[in-house]
């Protein structure tokens, strides 16, 4: 029996199992899991890598992106091409955005198809916190990832309201949103509608790619960088009982990119069309049956998701000829998590936690103009996926020491469905394992270690892409890696009425990964980015998170991070070269006063030491980037004034791609 069909009868075993039902009342004892929570909700508590999770009350009412949110935090950069709506992408800790993966609601946002998920096609209003996983990720998640997890987690209903929105900012930037949730104590139904848009016409200065040459430097607005974007979340969970409830979720997400190219052309009509449908369903058991006297908890998911794209560029602007390109990209998936007690006593309490999976993705492509990429007309690819991932969490003393070793199983299969000559079908076995330690000490004291291996495939994206300025390389290799992290983390809260402070907190974790054959994506000197295995490479560094709330109301954020990432290979060129698209320095830092229904901020982003290419010729601007905001908050209505990049610096993190100047923002809201 083969890695599918062993998934896919245990998940169909696990169900039939959910049928029976005991009287047990506890899951663990030492994990509480609260009603506010949904079971598989991750446990910060017990996770040994280093994670961050973002409250939704550190975003509401603002109109800042997901992008602008996550580049706050430690160890995440982020590159855009500028302006809102326009293509973004994330990496952790020196990693590609192709190595990061990113879950909705447990939902893999990442297809073979690739490319790195784009952020901006996902609105800030819909979610109810953002979790981060800087390197090893929970066993919930099933698949091992090599650069982290981005876990996106939507509103969910508390209570009936209601929220109206509307947003008006510079470049002719509008957003709307729509937003009622209905509660009973069986069911919950949430129903939310996004609009924005906007041309993003600031002015910078253009010098018509020539650096040397100061006397071709004019002012001009962009031309060609408008975007429009529509999304509906419709969610619906029915409680069958105290211990079972039946989740349901459908997104719809509709965006219309415009293109500006390095010489912004007045001429250029370059634009990328995007459609993206999820459907998702799942069981949740809490007592789904007994095992020796423990109680075992399941939940499975099943989802499934289409996404349809249209390149067109018909003037030959942006790559390197006439595209007129459609893709479409099919995906169905069903992943069941068990968790079972074996052992709970006064000294060890033992986790039993088990996650099968299969994914399958169709991939197809089709070119309708002739082009230098017409080899490609015909791609229609298949990529298979079945996991297994097993994980034992030891608690010692009470929860003082946790140790979890786990496993992860996977089985990949690409395959051919329409000829290519540069195609190649694979099937691969990987295996990777973890250790994680944990010691808790003196009440608010938190020592960690996270070892472990991973590996990732390389997408269909980066071996055969055949769009704008990114050309495939059907002869990557999947690359390897081991990684190793060791954090302090220091959390008090105080409670003494007199004590200046409420909450001090300080973080520091120190980490270094081996990749083997790492992909990178390096840009020549047209901005043509084409990907490449090398040797080897080496990320290492250190973050910082220091943070304290006074009783006063104040609140001080400060993030740090330092990484050094460096190439191994055989050319001297790029040997011991910094790897390209990664800052070696990057600092975050937000001053929050409140006072009464007001709240004051102002923040701060460095970010320096980057090249675009791997031999370090082409240096990437440094940013500093300074915010300044007010809110203002009562029950029913909020208003809230935000003036960004004071300094007006049109910093770039594509080469030739200025992101905007000053600019300024106006977001009213009200609550019913």
């Amino acid at each position: 029996m083969n890695l599918y069909s062993s998934v896919i009868v245990t998940i169909i075993i696990n169900s039939i199992v959910t049928c029976v039902q005991a009287n047990e009342t506890s899951i663990l004892s030492t994990i509480k899991i609260e009603s506010s929570k949904q079971f598989t909700d991750i446990d910060g508590y017990s996770h040994a890598g280093s994670s961050q999770i973002i409250t939704q009350d550190e975003f509401t009412q603002t109109n800042q992106n997901l992008s602008d949110i996550l580049k706050s935090q430690m160890g995440v950069s982020i590159r855009s091409i500028g302006g809102l709506g326009s293509f973004s992408q994330l990496s952790l800790r020196g990693s590609s955005s192709q190595q990061v993966s990113i879950y909705l609601d447990g939902i893999l946002l990442n297809d073979a198809n690739g490319g790195g998920v784009d952020l901006s096609g996902i609105p800030l209003s819909t979610l109810d916190r953002i979790e981060i996983y800087h390197n090893q990720a929970p066993i919930k998640f099933g698949q091992q990832f090599q650069g982290g997890v981005i876990q996106l987690v939507s509103k969910r209903v508390k209570n009936n309201a209601s929220t109206l929105a509307a947003s008006l900012g510079s470049f002719e930037e509008r957003k709307l949103l729509a937003s009622t949730s209905y509660k009973t104590n069986k069911s919950t139904v949430l129903l939310q509608l996004n609009h924005q848009q906007a041309k993003n016409n600031f002015s910078f200065l253009n010098d018509n790619q020539t650096e040397l040459n100061p006397y071709d430097d004019k002012i001009e607005k962009r031309f060609n960088a408008q975007t429009k974007q529509q999304s509906a979340l419709i969610k619906f969970n029915y409680k069958v009982s105290s211990k079972q409830t039946f989740f349901s979720q459908f997104t719809i997400n509709s965006q219309n990119k415009h293109l500006p190219n390095q010489q912004n052309s007045k001429q250029n009509k370059t634009e990328l069309n995007t459609e993206n449908y999820r459907l998702k369903l799942a069981y949740e058991n809490l007592n789904a049956t007994t095992i020796s006297n423990h109680v075992l908890s399941i939940k499975t998911d099943i989802s499934s998701s289409l996404k349809n794209e249209h390149y067109l560029d018909p003037n030959s602007q942006l790559g390197l000829g006439k595209q007129d390109n459609r893709y479409q990209t099919k995906r169905f998936q069903i992943s069941n998590y068990m968790e079972l007690p074996l052992l709970l006593n006064d000294d060890i309490d033992i986790i039993g936690q088990l996650n099968t999976g299969y994914k399958q993705e169709n991939y197809r492509s089709q070119q309708d103009l002739n082009s230098i990429f017409s080899q490609a007309s015909s791609l229609s690819r298949q990529r298979q996926t079945g996991f297994v991932a097993f994980a034992l969490p030891n608690y010692l003393n009470n929860g003082k020491f946790i140790i979890t070793p786990s496993i992860h199983l996977q089985n990949l299969i690409d395959t051919n469905l329409v000829s290519h000559q540069n195609d190649k079908s694979l099937s691969e076995t990987d295996i990777n394992t973890n250790l994680g330690v944990i010691y808790n000490f003196a009440h608010f004291h938190k020592l960690s270690l996270a070892l472990g291996t991973a590996n990732r495939h390389p997408s269909f994206y980066e071996k055969y892409s055949d769009r704008g300025f990114v050309i495939g390389n059907p002869d990557l290799i999947k690359e390897s890696s081991f990684q190793r992290d060791i954090g302090y983390e220091y959390n008090r809260d105080f409670f003494l009425p007199k004590h200046y402070l409420t909450n001090l907190y300080f973080n520091i974790h120190a980490y270094l990964n081996d990749t083997k054959d790492i992909i990178i994506q390096s840009y020549d000197a047209r901005g043509i980015a084409h990907s490449y295995n090398m040797k080897s490479a080496q990320s290492s560094g250190i973050e910082i998170k220091t943070s304290f709330t006074t009783q006063q109301k104040t609140e001080l954020t400060i993030n740090t991070s330092y990484n050094f990432s460096t190439i191994k290979s055989d050319y001297s060129a790029f040997n011991m070269s910094q790897l390209p698209n990664h800052p070696k320095y990057q600092f975050n830092a937000k001053l929050q006063q409140s006072i009464q229904n007001f709240k004051l901020y102002y923040l701060l982003h460095i970010e320096r030491d980057s090249f675009y290419d791997r031999a370090n010729l082409l240096d990437i601007t440094p940013q500093e980037l300074h915010n300044i905001g007010i809110k203002y908050q009562t029950k029913n209505w909020g208003i809230t004034f935000e003036a960004n990049n004071l300094l007006d610096n049109h910093v770039e993190s594509f080469n030739g791609y200025p992101s905007p100047g000053k600019n300024f923002h106006l977001t009213i809201q009200t609550y019913f």
